[in-house]
């Protein structure tokens, strides 16, 4: 009876470790983290290695916390304003092939030792913009026969592009569109037009805050160029708040 009841409890002692294992995220074999020197410019980017290690330059916390939980940096809420305007370059290593996910919950895990974040989800409104007709009739807005999200090797489909400033798709639900539209606003976009089924879209619009005489600003391009018009309405959003949020620990 007391042999089966230590075989038991030595049992349930290997379990609550092995439980406890899969609950601690995997974490960075080392860290170097740098306040990123001035530039002319505000532009920075992230590199993920197969063997999971990342390269960070020239971004901003609040822009490094929405990469760790995969969220639009607009979606950051209650960040201190030194968040937004004090870049870091990070270089990580984890020495291991490691998934997106693996890596993200590395980035996540190094954010709360090395910057003493500490945040929570909540859905908030937020002022964006939903998509509606104007009633008009666009060419570059026609329906389709195929859906490309469905199937890949259908007709034309991989024809499909997207650049920095225009969409070709084919085959595409206005859903699709409403995503692109709120990477480029950086603000939250809903599908308010009732447009059911796939559309063949050919959409341009120009980079800048002023328009060219075959590009204009995006707002005018959809209204133009697609028959949508983007009406300004408070969008309720999954956002990330931040609780607490420091300058890094020495490396």
């Amino acid at each position: 009876m007391i042999r089966a009841a230590v075989a038991l409890g030595l049992v349930t002692v290997a379990l609550a470790v092995m439980l406890a294992q899969e609950r601690t995220p995997r974490a960075f074999d080392a860290v170097s983290i740098r306040e990123a020197q001035p530039t002319d410019s505000d532009g920075g980017g992230m590199r993920l290695q197969r063997n999971g290690d990342i390269r960070v330059d020239h971004l901003s916390l609040t822009t490094i916390v929405a990469i760790a939980h995969q969220l639009d940096t607009y979606r950051v809420v209650n960040a201190p304003d030194w968040s937004n305007v004090t870049f870091y370059d990070i270089v990580a290593r984890a020495n291991a092939d490691s998934s997106r996910e693996d890596t993200f919950a590395m980035m996540r895990a190094m954010l709360a030792d090395r910057f003493a974040l500490t945040a929570h989800r909540d859905t908030r409104p937020i002022q964006g913009f939903a998509i509606v007709r104007t009633g008009t009739r666009a060419p570059g807005l026609q329906p389709s026969t195929i859906n490309c999200e469905q199937n890949l090797r259908a007709p034309r489909c991989a024809e499909s592009g997207i650049t920095s400033n225009t969409v070709r798709a084919f085959g595409t639900p206005v859903a699709s569109l409403t995503k692109i539209v709120a990477s480029v606003l950086r603000a939250p976009v809903v599908d308010r037009s009732g447009l059911t089924g796939t559309f063949d879209v050919d959409l341009r619009w120009s980079r800048d805050a002023t328009p060219t005489d075959d590009a204009p600003v995006l707002p005018t391009a959809l209204q133009e160029q697609l028959g949508l018009r983007l009406q300004r309405e408070q969008v309720p959003t999954e956002v990330l708040v931040i609780d607490r949020i420091e300058h890094p620990t020495e490396n």
